[in-house]
């Protein structure tokens, strides 16, 4: 992605690195309402997702999307306030209440960034 750039000493610190400054970046294009680009998977490259509350942000609002629902349209169909949907897309600095909620509209498990960041030190 262009501009998003990350450094590490190791493996497992670089992959570590790199799922933060992607979510980072996700979340700047969300907040900036830029588009999105798609995700792309190339032949000697190693996949970093983003984290999981980025993720689920991006995989309900594609969701979303996909059926053809507004936002209206999701918080009618949810019975859910316009502003409590609308964090439910927004990844950025989730409270734990908001964490909750994500969990409960979601049957989906997420796991951490990559299991290699589980070993690396927290930066």
């Amino acid at each position: 992605m262009p501009g998003c750039l990350t450094l590490g000493k190791t493996r497992d610190e670089v992959l570590f690195m790199a799922c933060d400054a992607l979510s980072l970046y996700l979340e700047s294009l969300i907040e900036r309402k830029l588009p999105l680009p798609l995700a792309t998977d190339r032949p000697g490259t190693v996949v970093i997702k983003p984290r999981p509350g980025v993720a689920f942000a991006l995989w309900l609002r594609a969701k979303r999307k996909e059926s053809g629902m507004t936002l209206t349209d999701a918080t009618d169909k949810l019975g859910v306030k316009y502003q409590v949907y609308q964090k439910l897309e927004n990844p950025a600095n989730p409270t734990l209440k908001t964490l909750k909620k994500r969990k409960r509209f979601s049957e989906r498990s997420y796991s951490r960034c990559n299991n290699a960041a589980a070993a690396s030190p927290s930066p």
